[in-house]
């Protein structure tokens, strides 16, 4: 039983104070591709520890347990004797359970959340093929009083720009904010923000996936103003997310603008602090925090492979 206990509290443990820890740390802002993969280990952690603790009550009764052991050279009975619970088969059943629980629970929220951005981005692109002459590339302008730029990723990435956006941009406030969305497109930004957003949706009591959500929104949109400096001055790129910083763009795009324009402005014209090499670190902390949870559940079977015994009497 201490197996599964570890497991579902750490799971409790990065769901609540490790989502409030990674929030207060100001290195993702210095490196956001690396604070996106960090979250995401964060979350993907904790689903698995949950799974896993529901997984591990299970083993005593896997009626393809005795295979399993053949092919690691160990005795099935000191398997099932280290991952033995006080309460038999009622505890593996409940275990495995809220394992199929929690899986399907996720399985469905990302198909519903893809879904609904699908329909979105549909809907969109209906009305701009009606507003505008089909585009030979990814880049079309359409008519708006509005000022926006901003994308649709998917398999028909398309970035848009209204008409009144092109009056209030000059050329080269333009062309950098266009590379902004073509970074969005190029790096796949979506597919982050949609595993959020699933996440969110199946587990909405977990303060750290509300907050994953909310933070990967902000590094993804740093990420790829970091892609659109490396192309064009970060004063001029500053200089258009201001104008646009009031833009409200469609459901289901990417956009420039936004309410973290402002604080993303103030990130691209203060001092340079790359993460550089610091960033490996974190990046190994990040993928030893993913898999801990496998390598927990797993501890039992290995000490039972490695001591190479069975139960006395058998």
């Amino acid at each position: 039983m201490i197996i599964p206990a570890v497991l579902l509290g750490y799971a409790v443990l990065t769901g609540t104070v490790g989502g409030r820890w990674l929030q207060a740390m100001r290195w993702p802002d210095r490196s956001p591709l690396v604070g996106i993969l960090a979250w995401q280990a964060l979350s993907a952690s904790t689903v698995a520890a949950a799974v896993l603790a529901g997984m591990t009550l299970t083993v005593p009764v896997l009626p393809f347990g005795d295979q399993a052991a053949h092919l690691l050279h160990a005795c099935w009975l000191a398997i099932q004797q280290r991952y033995s619970t006080a309460g038999g088969a009622a505890a593996a059943t409940v275990g495995m359970l809220a394992a199929a629980a929690v899986i399907a629970r996720l399985g469905l929220a990302l198909l519903h959340t893809w879904r609904q951005v699908h329909r979105c981005r549909s809907r969109q692109h209906q009305q701009i093929a009606l507003l505008a002459a089909p585009a030979a590339s990814s880049l079309v302008a359409v008519p708006d009083a509005r000022s926006l730029v901003y994308c649709l990723p998917g398999r028909r990435g398309l970035v848009v720009y209204t008409t009144a956006a092109q009056g209030l941009l000059d050329p080269a406030q333009l062309q950098a904010v266009l590379a902004h969305e073509r970074a969005h497109l190029g790096e796949r930004h979506d597919l982050p923000l949609l595993g959020a957003a699933a996440l969110r949706a199946a587990f909405p009591f977990v303060p750290a996936f509300r907050r994953a959500e909310a933070q990967i929104c902000q590094l993804v949109e740093m990420r790829a103003d970091d892609v659109a400096a490396a192309q064009h001055p970060r004063r001029v790129l500053a200089e258009a997310l201001v104008l646009l910083a009031g833009a409200q763009v469609p459901t289901s795009a990417l956009g420039a603008g936004g309410a973290s324009a402002v604080r993303r402005c103030e990130r691209l014209l203060g001092p340079r602090h790359p993460l550089g090499r610091r960033g490996i670190p974190v990046a190994v902390a990040g993928l030893a925090l993913t898999v801990l949870p496998l390598l927990v559940a797993a501890l039992p079977a290995t000490m039972a492979v490695v001591l190479d015994y069975c139960p006395p009497g058998i």
